[in-house]
């Protein structure tokens, strides 16, 4: 195997590291580390020199922007110490967020893994073991260099760009819209393509969390929440119906906006249109009203690039519609 190349392991919490409260049925919180997680998976060291820190022990609900920023940090920290590879534990909850906000401040071809698990390691048929030792193996190969940052699950590899958690409970829980980029087989990662085009921010010295909702619309929903939300908020992402459209009732109210609005699809999946449709609420009507469309960023994802373009002063509009050209080819 050649020269075995060093591996920074940093765990933040999830249930990968959770095991049973000390309160009768209390289910099970936070409470495993780095130091266990490599008593539990010698495997690794057939792969790699690994160096493990325990960074946070949260559920993945509780992380912010601000945390991650640390994260971020800690990141460089190992690779200024000579880390070929990176590898990152949390929960599966916010897993999707964690690693696109932090693809969007590395800077280094240096790769950050990042995995979690589905079963706590008390549960039968437990999979974090599994996936932090792929996770290791795709950060220690030189085929990793240069993707930024990705998830593995499941021994599937998957861009951070495009991944996404699709249900609440199956262990194997994560897919992409555009498939897996690779996968893990007999100790080795099989990339399919070559790497992402990377979109990077300057990273801010600090980041507040964002006055950035995301409105959904419903079904007859009123219109009055989301006129609260234009009337007190930086900026709002509303998640349309279908390919980006809201009702008439919402249409003006928009135009009357101060703010950047931003338009995503509630359905996750595809791109939203910009000249199909030219009814009051559709795409050729908001975007003569100002609205932004969003491309194939789902809500949460044009929140972050807005988060971080107001972060660095810069225009969140232009880095939404910039954004496209990292996704596509």
């Amino acid at each position: 195997m050649g020269t075995k190349k060093t591996v920074a392991l940093g765990t933040l919490g999830g249930t990968i590291c959770m095991m049973p409260s000390d309160e009768k049925g209390g289910g099970v919180v936070p409470k495993l580390g780095a130091k266990d997680f490599l008593r539990a998976v010698p495997e690794i060291a057939n792969y790699s020199k690994i160096v493990g820190t325990s960074l946070l022990s949260y559920p993945s609900a509780y992380l912010q922007f601000s945390d991650m920023l640390k994260v971020l940090t800690w990141c460089q920290e190992q690779v200024d110490k000579s880390a070929d590879g990176i590898v990152l534990t949390q929960g599966t909850d916010t897993l999707e967020d964690s690693a696109f906000f932090l693809s969007l401040l590395w800077h280094s071809p240096v790769p950050i893994v990042m995995t979690g698990a589905m079963r706590s390691p008390n549960s039968p048929g437990a999979d974090g073991a599994a996936n932090l030792l792929a996770s290791v193996i795709v950060a220690s190969s030189d085929n990793s260099q240069d993707r930024g940052v990705q998830v593995v699950f499941a021994d599937r590899v998957y861009e951070a760009n495009w991944v996404e958690k699709a249900h609440t409970t199956h262990v194997a829980a994560f897919q992409s819209y555009i498939g897996h980029c690779g996968e893990v087989v007999e100790g080795r990662v099989h990339y399919f393509h070559a790497p992402v085009k990377r979109f990077v921010f300057p990273t801010p010295n600090k980041m507040d969390n964002p006055n950035i909702p995301i409105y959904e619309v419903s079904y007859s929903d009123d219109p009055k929440y989301l006129k609260q939300l234009l009337d007190s908020s930086d900026a709002v992402v509303i998640a349309g119906v279908g390919a980006g459209h809201i009702s008439e009732r919402f249409a003006e109210m928009i135009s009357q906006a101060d703010i950047p609005v931003v338009m995503t699809s509630r359905t996750r999946h595809g791109r939203v249109t910009e000249h199909t449709y030219g009814y009051v609420g559709a795409e050729v009507d908001l975007q003569a009203r100002g609205v932004c469309y969003a491309h194939y960023l789902t809500p949460h994802r044009a929140r972050m690039i807005m988060a971080l373009s107001i972060a660095n002063n810069l225009d969140p509009i232009l880095h939404i519609k910039n954004f496209e050209q990292s996704m596509l080819y």
